[in-house]
């Protein structure tokens, strides 16, 4: 006050929770040795300040939080083996991620940037050109698909990609542009083929160790069918030098029913032989089963009873008869290996009716089957 200059200051009445505004001031002239001083009730302004502060603090925080939680997403869409591109309604990038960056630089030789055009990119490119353009076309046009596209040239083995496109909205429910999520399922695909491939051997192995199998079998009926046809020509020749035509036609009948049963067995065995990939057709289990019959008694061997048991009115199925034909004679194969003193097997077809309760046992869908089973009196593993 001696310098006579005002004093301004607040103070917090505590016991009240109101707070109050101080002004003292020297009253001119100084020799009167007079001071002034003014209260202002300030509550209402200092509580709506503390509430602005708390605001404040929270809005900050807030905004830290969506922009650590925008920056993790960033990393995570960047990060990703994902290809994403975002694009407007007039073919312009929006955004891309840094794979789809370097997968398009790859495949097209030009490096894209947010705000170029695609179409425009692609100028040296048409037959890409024209693809991708009919495609987002689509996707900007409010259709939402997926599909597997392949691309290739010179130099690179062909690359497989599975597309997703979706369709981009504004709030109001506008079309504002289309994106797109792609995968490389290149080296998926060739996994996908060596498997089939180390399949299909398997499949042709497991014939032809079923063919090995049959060898002894075979040979000894083949041998057989020779004796028959070779000892009606020597029986026949041996009437005509005596001059005796009387039962020429009885050898000549056998030579041929022998030849012919030579002829059958020699082309089912080249049916278990033959490289060949699946076809299924409409199939009569009970025919193939009886056909395939004297070749499982003779791969079996003596010391093991075969029994076949047909159901009357057995339904046709669709499937590839030869390899049933094989698997058929590998289950065989296996009884009879898990019953080295002998035993019986027996095989049985019927028609079945899967219900809903018995599909979730078996993972089924309900409905009619049939049934084709192999048992055997063997130990079991």
């Amino acid at each position: 006050m001696r310098t006579g200059e005002p004093v301004r200051f607040e103070r917090e009445l505590v016991a009240t929770g109101r707070y109050l505004a101080l002004t003292a001031f020297r009253i001119e002239p100084a020799s009167r040795r007079q001071v002034a001083v003014l209260f202002q009730d300030i509550t209402e302004r200092k509580r709506a300040e503390l509430a602005l502060q708390q605001l404040n603090e929270t809005l900050e925080a807030r905004i830290v939080e969506a922009v650590a939680e925008r920056n993790v997403l960033a990393d995570v869409v960047n990060g990703t083996n994902a290809f994403i591109h975002v694009v407007d309604c007039n073919y312009r990038w929006m955004a891309i991620n840094g794979s789809a960056l370097r997968e398009f630089e790859r495949l097209f030789g030009v490096r894209p940037q947010v705000g170029d055009n695609m179409l425009d990119l692609l100028d040296n490119c048409p037959q890409s050109k024209a693809g991708l353009e009919q495609r987002w076309t689509r996707a900007l046009s409010g259709e939402e698909f997926a599909e597997s596209v392949s691309f290739s040239d010179s130099k690179d083995p062909a690359s497989h990609f599975e597309l997703r496109y979706s369709t981009l909205r504004n709030a109001e429910g506008q079309v504002i542009g289309a994106y797109l999520f792609a995968y490389d399922v290149s080296e998926r695909l060739r996994e996908q083929q060596r498997l089939t491939q180390a399949e299909e051997a398997l499949r042709q192995s497991q014939k032809m160790e079923a063919v090995g199998q049959l060898t002894g079998g075979i040979a000894h009926d083949f041998n057989n069918l020779l004796t028959g046809i070779t000892g009606s020509l020597e029986l026949l020749k041996t009437r005509m030098s005596q001059g005796r035509f009387t039962e020429i036609d009885r050898y000549i009948d056998a030579a041929q029913d022998a030849s012919k049963r030579a002829a059958s067995l020699t082309h089912r065995l080249l049916a278990f032989s033959r490289r060949q990939t699946l076809d299924p057709k409409p199939v009569d289990i009970n025919r193939l089963v009886i056909g395939v019959e004297e070749l499982i008694r003779r791969t079996v061997g003596p010391h093991i009873t075969l029994e076949v048991v047909t159901s009357v009115g057995l339904w046709s199925t669709f499937i590839d008869a030869p390899q049933l034909e094989n698997a058929l004679l590998n289950l065989c194969i296996n009884a009879r290996d898990a019953m080295p003193r002998g035993g019986r097997i027996t095989i049985e077809t019927a028609n079945r009716w899967i219900d809903e309760r018995g599909s979730q046992s078996r993972d089924l869908t309900p409905g009619q089957y049939l049934s084709l089973c192999v048992s055997d009196t063997g130990t079991g593993m």
